[in-house]
């Protein structure tokens, strides 16, 4: 700055975005030029929402980072990382970090529960659970064209409770409130199309409930 000597500098610049910088380019809505001088080493990564088994570990690292590790006792029940989970996440990674900063300040307690989340991310992540069980259900109707109504009753059945056994973790209790089922009589039709809980976790869910 000032100066008509140059200065030689060593650095590395990283760049990140949600765009397709290819496409932009294409419709001339971004230099070609800047383009190649940035894609040297170009890494593709997968939206938040196509690796959900991602966010348990990043639920505990954002904890850490904007705790400044004071507040390591905090933690997500199974339900709220199970609404995380099921959240589309429009902002991404981003928007998870903001989430936990977010709770860090609001949430009395050592304990986020899903009632505990903001009702626009219950409401986002209840609509695509719903969305997930039509489709299954879809999918079943289609794959029983043309058979008999026991056995399309039957395909129903299953894709139905296969849905529910896995947005509830293979919680009964929650499974038996969801569909307004008896237990017994749930446990049966579990067991009837191969979706049984194994005994050693009935019997501790049977202990704790």
């Amino acid at each position: 700055m000032g100066s008509s000597r140059p200065i030689p500098l060593e650095f590395r610049v990283v760049c990140a975005t949600n765009k397709d910088l290819d496409k932009m380019v294409q419709a001339g809505l971004f230099k070609e030029d800047l383009l190649q001088r940035l894609n040297v080493l170009p890494l593709n990564l997968t939206p938040l929402r196509e690796r959900i088994e991602d966010i348990p570990p990043l639920v505990e690292y954002f904890i850490q980072i904007h705790s400044g590790g004071n507040n390591p006792a905090l933690h997500f029940s199974t339900d709220a990382i199970q609404v995380l989970q099921n959240y589309p996440w429009p902002g991404n990674v981003r928007e998870l970090s903001n989430l936990v900063a977010y709770l860090l300040t609001m949430t009395d307690g050592s304990e986020v529960d899903a009632a505990d989340l903001p009702p626009k991310l219950r409401d986002s992540a209840l609509k695509a659970v719903r969305s997930k069980t039509v489709e299954m259900v879809s999918k079943s109707e289609s794959s029983t064209s043309g058979s008999s109504f026991y056995d399309q009753v039957a395909e129903y059945e299953s894709a139905l409770l296969n849905s529910a056994y896995e947005q509830s973790n293979g919680n009964v209790s929650k499974i038996a409130l969801a569909l307004h089922m008896d237990r017994s009589h749930l446990y049966t039709k579990l067991r009837e199309y191969g979706i049984h809980p194994p005994k050693s976790s009935s019997r501790v869910e049977d202990l704790s409930n």
